[in-house]
């Protein structure tokens, strides 16, 4: 590891005020504070001036990749549905009833899918709002 230098600037008391209230809001210290910062992508590859960059917390993170395992949860019990009526299909075995039990299960876990990805949809919507108008 390099060793590490000093930086020192300045800012206004009122930057000094948000800073420090961020930092307690983290729960980190200014030094933490200003590495995430530098770290912090500004240019994307291949973009040119001004583009957009949109940094979720971990909360709004962790809900999102619930959601994706959430869908493909669903996603799976459907095909796991369709599957069991095409093997049944080709064994010639299973009666009308059964069959569309089958279908529907695999319609609903689908819909199901189908929702969470509106769902999740509208939330990014939601962000891409929130950044766009400076607000959260």
């Amino acid at each position: 590891m390099a060793p590490k230098k000093n930086v020192c600037f300045r800012l206004s008391e009122s930057d000094i005020d948000i800073l420090d209230a961020a930092c307690e809001d983290l729960g980190i210290n200014r030094t933490r504070y200003f590495e995430f910062l530098i770290r912090m992508p500004l240019m994307a590859k291949g973009m040119k001036p001004p583009f957009e960059c949109i940094v979720l917390d971990n909360e709004t993170f962790t809900a999102m990749r619930k959601e994706l395992t959430r869908w493909g949860y669903h996603y799976n019990q459907a095909v796991r549905s369709l599957n069991a009526v095409a093997l049944y299909l080709r064994k010639g075995e299973g009666d009308e009833e059964w069959f569309r039990e089958m279908l529907e299960r695999a319609g609903n876990e689908l819909e199901a899918v189908n929702e969470g990805r509106d769902a999740l949809a509208r939330r990014l919507d939601e962000l891409k709002d929130a950044v766009l108008m400076g607000g959260s």
